[in-house]
């Protein structure tokens, strides 16, 4: 949005940007509450603006991640994500819900189908 103004009558005018982005955040969390008040979210809506997600383990065996990937995906939205520090790679699966069922329950599945370890990552 740009607001013109003119600095007196006889002088052209210019233009300023808005000094706050806070108009648009306010309406954004506003929405999303709203929604989610009135049951009209799905879960994965909720998950993705709170960022939250389970890691349920990093493995420098490639296959290892992807068979706990494999078995994670029937529960919701699982991910490899491979790095590598300056050693060895690393694959670390995520597993994010897809609206239906709570991160909780999400976590429960990543202990019951060989994560042990797994958590949930809360921004």
């Amino acid at each position: 949005q740009i607001i013109r103004r003119p600095v007196d009558a006889n002088a052209p005018q210019i233009a300023l940007a808005p000094l706050s982005y806070a108009d648009n955040r306010v309406a954004r969390a506003a929405g999303v509450l709203s929604d989610f008040a009135d049951g009209r979210t799905n879960g994965k809506a909720v998950s993705q603006a709170q960022g939250s997600y389970i890691a349920a383990g990093t493995f420098s065996d490639q296959a290892k991640a992807e068979e706990l990937g494999k078995a994670l995906a029937g529960f919701g939205k699982a991910e490899i994500e491979t790095s590598f520090d300056g050693k060895a790679t690393w694959h670390s699966v995520t597993l994010r819900s897809d609206g239906r069922r709570s991160e909780d329950a999400l976590l429960k599945q990543a202990w019951a189908h060989g994560a042990p370890d797994a958590f949930i990552v809360r921004n």
